[in-house]
């Protein structure tokens, strides 16, 4: 099956067309890797912010992180 043969269900919102057509607008990889490290700081700094305020709140906490780390959430497989 070609790329041009799939279809989805979902059609993209206003958000992902914008990042595609910024990505699509690069010139180079030099450009791709700029905007790609851009998008990747942007990412960090929300997921910090959004991190300090459950942190401040109490909402998160070491056990939490602990209870993280010992607790397995991986999807049983059906065999």
């Amino acid at each position: 099956m070609g790329a041009a043969q799939y279809q989805y269900e979902t059609p993209l919102n206003e958000t992902q067309l914008f990042v595609l057509r910024t990505f699509t607008a690069t010139k180079n990889a030099a450009d791709r890797e700029e905007l790609t490290n851009l998008y990747i700081n942007y990412i960090q700094q929300k997921l910090n912010t959004e991190t300090n305020r459950l942190w401040n709140e109490g909402k998160l906490n070491d056990s939490v992180f602990e209870e993280m780390l010992n607790t397995h959430i991986r999807t049983p497989y059906n065999r």
